[in-house]
């Protein structure tokens, strides 16, 4: 092997593969993935069933604004796959939403999960 070779193969092995050219190529992946996301997403939805109070993080959108902000869960309609519950952030950046509004948002755009 000669060094032009020894240097190529050094740089491709301390290259990581991005995601999403994975996903382009192996359809496989992305059911992975989807799959991993569900059982997850349905431990979350038990926790907060079972805790005495829950908050999920979901991401707001007024024109070109966007701010990420917690609602204090108050019903989950697994049939309908919605959280319904109050706005537990004041807003900075968005202003079409306020503090206590009562907001419904679906499990897939749910980013981060509080039960306690």
């Amino acid at each position: 092997m000669n060094k032009q070779q020894k240097v190529a193969k050094r740089r491709r092995s301390s290259m990581k593969e991005d995601p999403r050219n994975i996903q382009a190529v192996c359809p496989d992946f992305m059911a992975q993935k989807q799959e991993e996301t569900q059982s997850k997403l349905a431990k979350h939805i038990e926790n907060m069933k079972n805790a005495s109070q829950a908050y999920v993080k979901t991401c707001f959108y007024d024109g070109d604004k966007t701010e990420h902000m917690w609602i204090k869960v108050e019903e989950i309609n697994e049939e309908k796959s919605t959280i319904t519950g109050r706005l537990d952030n004041e807003p900075v950046l968005v202003q079409n939403v306020f503090y206590g509004d009562m907001i419904q948002t679906t499990f897939d755009k749910i980013e981060e999960v509080i039960a306690v």
